[in-house]
C-alpha cells in the first residue's frame, strides 16, 4: 500500500546529490512511515474488534512491512556515516 508520498519521498531520496540531502529524505521516509504505522495500527485494532481478520492480518503485514523500511533507512544512513566519518562518532 504505497502512498502518494512514499512515491515523492523516494524519488526525493534517489535524487540526493549530497549527504545531507539524503539524510534529510532517510529520515523524512521514517518519519512518514512512523505516522502510517500509527493510523495503521488503530485500524488494526478496529477491525480485531469488528472481527474482521482477514483485513487485520493484511494490516498487521503493512505495519512490519513499514517497521523494516524504517529499519532499513536508519541502518543506510549509519552506514553513510560510517563511511564518511570511520569508527569515531559523530553527531547528527
Amino acid at each position: 500500500m504505497e502512498t502518494f508520498l512514499d512515491t515523492i519521498l523516494k524519488a526525493l531520496k534517489a535524487t540526493a546529490n549530497n549527504e545531507q540531502q539524503k539524510t534529510f529524505a532517510a529520515f523524512s521516509i521514517s518519519l512518514n512511515n512512523m505516522d502510517v504505522i500509527t493510523k495503521l495500527q488503530e485500524l488494526y485494532k478496529y477491525c480485531l474488534i469488528n472481527g474482521d481478520f482477514k483485513l487485520a492480518e493484511e494490516i498487521k503485514h503493512e505495519i512490519n512491512k513499514r517497521q523494516v523500511e524504517i529499519t532499513k533507512e536508519l541502518a543506510e544512513n549509519a552506514s553513510r556515516r560510517k563511511e564518511k566519518y570511520g569508527t569515531k562518532q559523530h553527531p547528527i
